[in-house]
């Protein structure tokens, strides 16, 4: 750490210590983080004499509005592309001959590092600082006016560069990884988030998600703690009484976003043959503890060539890239222990949690809760060694992580009954001991029952079969006039006028301005009910239907 920040870092370490943490967020809600950045930033405002810009630097007309969108939902969509098609091109054919790591996180798995890396057949794959630092464009776009104004002004402080990532999604059916469920970063107490489409992102592609005001401290969920599990797994729980407005972020190839990201957020996963390929920076308060965490200097990057591409006649950049500017004992780096030695978490894939401690893959049934690998086997085991180890229990293990899933792909798949997809026309499907259940969602299901997993139930040993199972008993069903809703359904409640209601053989729309309203009655006896719904057996039918009476009543209005 450079010497004249010295006195700095030991008063944030004081708000720490007021605060009884270290510098890890993830042991606080959103509005106890807020508090400890506030503390934080009066200490760095005190302690770095100047304002946040140097000379007279001021904010165009379109920064400001970008400014205000930030603040008021805690993100916003830079339409003018960062880099044009020449840079792009150059940045790509930089990557395409660099080597690559198959995690979220190069560092979680830095012993298995890839040649070709676009042409990459599993899910994840991310590279490393120092690759990032020397490929073209990259790094100078951070220092960059429209960059760091947006974000020392949002922050109220100057900032400082903490971590940097390119990271390819590789297209799937199923969610595969923590970040695409609905999470905050607690990497720092408040940071902001920079990403760069590097890939033209549709919604084919898995546009990023993000929960408009959720980075706000005045909703319910802004005051609940993430869980920490035993395996220092992190999730965050959110009240679905705050009805966030979702905004889902697509964008041609070199546009992007920057995003408080302590705000709800995830990434879409891409359909199968998409990827998504993004470049991000972030930027926080200090030193935090994933800086420590993703170990950039264990890639022997360049400090000198990290500060001769972030001037700036307008900020001070000396402080917002100390961290990567620096210069540090590299065999340290390359010794130095942290929580990314330990058995990383990577994907989740047919029931089971994949994870990597040293040079070998593990898969740990979901249903067995969280597991510790540090506890059964060391980091320099060899795979027979670890096989020997791991001999009564319930793990597989191999040292080819794609082999990996495809063996539990083949002969162990969801051990335990898991719910794939909800309200797939009107089914939830399921995945269990290597096949694939269908049943209405109105249905109670008792999976330890065989009899009527056999014999009951839809099932296919693919989804994709499945789905084709589901659409041809619907047709049948419309086709001989079958019931295809024991029990009521409610399909759609969104609409101002009418909910959308399966029963039976038929799908009815009730008005809402009719009050409570017997559905099963209503269908014995439709003439009580008159003028207070609409029906049909084709549930597209229904919808014109709909239409068809909001056009008369706007008309009648008129």
């Amino acid at each position: 750490m450079s010497k004249k920040y010295l006195k700095l870092e030991k008063e944030i370490k004081g708000v720490l210590k007021k605060y009884n943490t270290s510098y890890e967020p993830y042991n606080f809600s959103l509005n106890q983080k807020l508090d400890i950045a506030n503390d934080i930033k009066e200490k760095i405002n005190e302690n770095i004499n100047e304002n946040i810009f140097k000379n007279s630097f001021h904010l165009d007309f379109e920064t400001e509005d970008q400014l205000k969108k930030l603040c008021e939902t805690g993100i916003v969509q830079i339409d003018k592309p960062f880099f044009n098609k020449i840079q792009l091109q150059e940045i790509h054919n930089f990557l395409r001959n660099e080597k690559a790591y198959p995690a979220h996180i190069p560092y979680y798995d830095k012993y298995h590092p890839l040649e070709n890396p676009y042409d990459f057949k599993g899910k994840i794959l991310s590279f490393n600082a120092d690759t990032i630092i020397r490929a073209p464009h990259l790094i100078d776009l951070l220092s960059s006016d429209k960059v760091l104004s947006i974000v020392s002004n949002y922050l109220g402080t100057i900032p400082t560069l903490f971590d940097l990532n390119i990271i390819f999604n590789f297209g799937d059916e199923e969610k595969y990884h923590e970040t695409q469920h609905f999470h905050r970063d607690h990497d720092d107490f408040h940071h902001c988030l920079l990403m760069v489409y590097l890939d033209d992102v549709d919604e084919d592609s898995g546009g990023h998600v993000y929960a408009q005001k959720s980075h706000k401290s005045n909703y319910l969920s802004s005051s609940i703690s993430p869980t920490v599990r035993s395996n220092d797994s992190v999730s965050d729980i959110f009240d679905e009484k705050d009805n966030f407005k979702m905004e889902i972020v697509l964008g041609n190839k070199g546009t992007g976003f920057i995003s408080d990201a302590n705000g709800l957020h995830a990434g879409s996963v891409p359909k199968i043959g998409k990827r998504r390929m993004i470049f991000w920076a972030r930027f926080g308060l200090g030193p935090n503890y994933m800086w420590e965490h993703h170990n950039h200097q264990y890639w022997s990057y360049d400090p000198l060539l990290v500060q001769k591409k972030t001037q700036s006649n307008n900020f001070n950049t000396d402080y917002i890239f100390r961290l990567f500017t620096d210069r540090y004992d590299i065999s340290h780096a390359k010794s130095h222990k942290t929580k990314g030695d330990g058995c990383m978490r990577k994907t989740a894939k047919y029931g089971w949690n994949i994870g990597v401690y040293g040079k070998n893959y593990f898969a740990m049934s979901q249903g067995d809760g969280d597991v510790r690998i540090e506890n059964y086997v060391n980091q320099n085991d060899s795979l027979n060694e670890v096989k020997k180890k791991l001999k009564s229990k319930k793990i597989l293990v191999d040292n080819d992580e794609l082999r990996l899933i495809k063996t539990i792909q083949k002969n162990y798949a969801y051990p335990q009954p898991t719910l794939l997809q909800k309200d797939y026309r009107f089914h939830n499907i399921l995945g269990f001991n290597s096949k694939f259940y269908a049943f209405l969602s109105t249905e109670d299901i008792d999976f330890g029952n065989n009899v009527i997993l056999k014999s009951k139930l839809l099932k296919s040993n693919s989804i994709k079969r499945l789905k084709l199972k589901i659409k041809i008993k619907l047709l049948f069903n419309y086709i001989f006039s079958k019931d295809i809703f024991m029990k009521p359904l409610l399909i759609e409640d969104k609409h101002k006028l009418f909910n959308i209601v399966g029963y039976k053989n038929k799908f009815f729309a009730l008005r809402k301005d009719a009050g409570s309203i017997d559905i099963v009655e209503l269908y014995k006896n439709p003439k009580k009910y008159s003028n207070k719904f609409l029906e049909s057996r084709s549930l597209s039918h229904l919808r014109i239907l709909i239409e068809k009476e909001n056009l008369l009543i706007k008309i009648n209005f008129s």
